[in-house]
């Protein structure tokens, strides 16, 4: 049964709602993960001496300077 008139808006309202929910949930999560990663390079760089960069680069692509 196709959805028409006042059906059809509620129908697009809760996909709507659910939408910005799930899209918030997931940029908060995100950004938090970004503040946990950063932390946990300038840890390492303290303890090791090895800038952001140069773990980066070791890390992803294998090579040293």
């Amino acid at each position: 049964m196709p959805r028409t008139g006042q059906r059809q808006e509620r129908f697009a309202s809760a996909v709507e709602q659910a939408e910005g929910f799930y899209f918030r949930r997931a940029e908060r999560l995100n950004g938090r993960l970004a503040m946990v990663g950063f932390a946990v390079g300038v840890a390492t760089e303290a303890l090791t001496g090895h800038s952001l960069i140069n773990q980066v680069v070791f890390g992803v692509l294998g090579l040293s300077f």
